[in-house]
């Protein structure tokens, strides 16, 4: 899912950092409010972000006045994936990425990364531990899911960087569940498009955390139904971010299975349900519950013959606070007379009552 840039106010591409109206007309272009343009990199530069501009719907690389390399005023636009603003993290200060919250002196060199003040990393997701963030890294702009010295899961001390959505700084003392509504201008905003916590913790509940070792960590299992043909790992997880599939012998961390868990909801099943009509209405519990439905049974439920229940769910808000009717429908996809029938009962009713609070 590659990146593109747009225009939040009229401004300039520019060949320097420099005032736009001090250039030469070859020098910069302008960038009228509102208009995108497709990028394949882009790095901080003071209060500046140097981009280079990706292809054309063609597959053509896109070069403005012979250059494809420019500077534009961080202020002025904001970074898209799939059209939406995407959040990140900017370091303030030079600090570290960190395996755990303790201190950073104290770790090894292979449990900490520097990270240079003013730098900034796309991230899925993000939840406060103390005085430390546990952040989830995203995709690069060619799509690739980024992982530093093999992981993709970090702990940043909360006062050394700033957390980032449409390029504006937000507060992040309120988790990504406290709220729906996008970010606005100032603190105290959480984001729109984060996965809640409280869906990511549901799936953990049900999934378990398979093959757990005495430290800690997991091993590769066979999958219930298909065995060692569907290796499994972690919170269900049969590939990594990287595109490779779980083998037998692979052994992961606790954050690495939470990592990828994130990683595939992300990926393969947010995009899905951000399609649903009445998505941009539902509040945060509502949106976990749904994730955790659509992990479990698939992201493409919405509209099937076969889920014409859970639709008429999604597409009757005025319904959403009837709990008896919520629940009733929730429950109807618990595989009855199944060997699986009472635990997905339970799931059910826990999405149910998620659903309503």
């Amino acid at each position: 899912m590659p990146y593109a840039i747009r225009a939040k106010v009229d401004t300039w591409f520019k060949a320097s950092t420099a005032q736009g109206s001090r250039l030469t007309d070859n020098a910069r272009e302008f960038f009228k409010a509102g208009t995108t343009f497709p990028i394949m990199a882009y790095s901080t530069e003071g209060s500046h972000l140097r981009v280079t501009l990706g292809k054309d719907k063609r597959g053509q690389q896109i070069f403005i006045k012979g250059r494809n390399t420019w500077y534009l005023y961080e202020g002025a636009i904001e970074i898209l994936q799939q059209n939406n603003p995407i959040y990140e993290i900017r370091a303030k200060v030079d600090t570290w990425f960190k395996a755990s919250a303790a201190q950073g002196s104290s770790l090894p060199l292979d449990q900490k990364e520097f990270y240079k003040a003013g730098t900034r990393f796309p991230i899925v997701s993000y939840k406060t531990e103390g005085n430390h963030l546990k952040i989830t890294l995203g995709q690069d702009e060619q799509g690739q899911q980024l992982f530093i010295k093999g992981r993709n899961t970090w702990y940043l001390y909360e006062g050394a960087i700033d957390l980032l959505y449409g390029g504006q700084v937000i507060a992040a003392t309120m988790p990504p569940a406290a709220t729906t509504n996008p970010p606005t201008k100032g603190a105290g905003a959480a984001l729109s498009n984060a996965i809640p916590n409280a869906g990511i913790e549901l799936i953990k509940t049900f999934e378990g955390y398979g093959q757990a070792l005495p430290d800690g960590r997991a091993k590769a299992y066979a999958d219930p139904i298909k065995g060692w043909a569907v290796p499994t790992i972690g919170y269900g997880t049969t590939k990594y971010p990287d595109g490779r599939s779980v083998k037998s012998g692979d052994i992961i961390t606790r954050d690495e299975a939470e990592a990828y868990l994130v990683a595939h909801i992300a990926h393969l099943v947010q995009p899905f349900l951000e399609k649903i009509p009445t998505w941009g209405q539902m509040n945060s519990n509502q949106r976990a519950a749904i994730y955790s439905f659509a992990y479990n049974l698939g992201e493409g439920f919405y509209g099937r013959a076969d889920f014409q229940s859970m639709t008429r769910v999604c597409d009757s808000p005025e319904r959403w606070t009837d709990k008896a009717w919520i629940k009733e429908q929730f429950v109807k996809y618990r595989n009855p007379g199944s060997a699986a029938e009472a635990g997905l009962r339970r799931r059910r009713e826990a999405e149910a009552d998620l659903f309503c609070s």
